[in-house]
């Protein structure tokens, strides 16, 4: 129907929100929130998109929205709930990517922009979360290239993202690893490593990596770090609950060179602690699955090295259920660190390392 037709394309400019996966998150939470009282909102770069279920959630009582967006660091992510999720989206809890992939801040150039768009000036204002309603349709906010305006008639929007904010991926990692005609996206393609160039595509869905220089941030660190304390502060007045996790890898990023391996050996030691002291100052329940047998072993639950396909994600997240949302609590101790005793476990020297 012309109705569903437009509905399709309703996002609106980039240039308002500073990225077009931004302006579509925005949109859609506020329609899904319209439907109903939102009992647990997702917030992550990638690995949240694509490893939480909000339909195994469902099954467990939780209307869920999967805020995840790919690409974004924790900075953004934590503007965007103080200012935006918290005042107008109002979940009653947040389940929130935190680990060694979710740093302050990326040298991604798409975070540059979401950080300066007019839509993040705006809703730092008071009642700016509503502001931002009236003034993304304004026409200065609505100029962009003539080829754009094509793209945004013309191009389907990405069939695999559901009305939950969920993206579906059923591709598997053993068929993508096996294949050389695999008809896929190449965005993923950056991502190889040496072990695995034999493929010619691997299957992606994420922005462009466009990288900045140091000096070229928004914020300094301790500006970020500040902005992420105030989100979780705000989240604590609003009485909303924050639940953190970190989602697993393939057991292949656990070879060195990795960040896993650097961490062990005290790289990001200042981060660790930061964070750590973070989730015990807020009281946050945390699991950190980065390396969990049952699915980091096993190459059909993954689309790629860092991301799960459905079927992992279906697996995970009802996993994630009966730890943080069964009738208590109750997280295993090799789970519960930022750089979990299982991920230590696996790092481990010894005579008999898998793969």
């Amino acid at each position: 129907s012309v109705q569903g037709w437009l509905s399709w394309r309703d996002f609106n400019s980039p240039t308002f929100f500073g990225f077009d996966i931004t302006s579509q998150k925005y949109t859609e939470v506020t329609r899904f929130a319209a439907k109903g009282e939102i009992d647990l909102l997702v917030v992550g770069h990638s690995q949240a998109l694509n490893s939480i279920d909000p339909d195994v959630l469902e099954g467990h009582g939780l209307r869920t929205y999967n805020f995840g967006m790919a690409g974004t660091d924790l900075h953004m992510q934590a503007i965007a709930v103080r200012d935006f999720i918290l005042p107008r989206i109002r979940p009653k809890a947040i389940l929130w990517t935190l680990g060694l992939q979710a740093k302050e801040q990326m040298l991604w150039a798409s975070n540059a922009r979401i950080l300066a768009s007019p839509c993040f000036e705006l809703q730092s204002y008071p009642y700016g979360s509503y502001l931002t309603t009236v003034a993304k349709n304004l026409l200065p906010y609505q100029k962009r290239p003539l080829h754009r305006w094509i793209e945004t008639l013309v191009t389907p929007r990405n069939p695999r993202y559901r009305e939950d904010g969920f993206m579906e991926v059923y591709w598997d990692y053993y068929h993508i690893l096996r294949s050389e005609t695999y008809d896929v996206p190449e965005t993923f393609k950056r991502n190889l490593r040496p072990w695995e160039i034999p493929i010619h595509r691997v299957l992606g869905d994420g922005p462009r990596v466009e990288k900045i220089e140091e000096e070229d941030r928004v914020h300094t660190l301790e500006e970020a770090r500040a902005d992420i304390e105030s989100a979780f502060q705000a989240a604590r007045e609003a009485g909303v609950q924050i639940y953190g996790f970190s989602g697993p890898v393939h057991i292949t990023q656990y070879r060195p060179p990795s960040i896993y391996q650097n961490a062990a050996r005290g790289a990001d030691r200042d981060f660790v602690e930061w964070l750590g002291n973070l989730i015990r100052e807020y009281g946050i329940p945390y699991v950190n699955y980065g390396y969990y047998a049952p699915i980091s072993k096993d190459d059909h639950l993954f689309y790629n090295h860092n991301h799960l396909n459905i079927h992992g994600a279906r697996k995970l997240t009802e996993v994630l259920a009966g730890h943080l949302f069964g009738p208590e609590v109750s997280i295993p101790r090799e789970f519960s660190q930022v750089l979990s005793l299982a991920q230590r476990k696996r790092m481990a020297p010894t005579s008999n390392q898998e793969r």
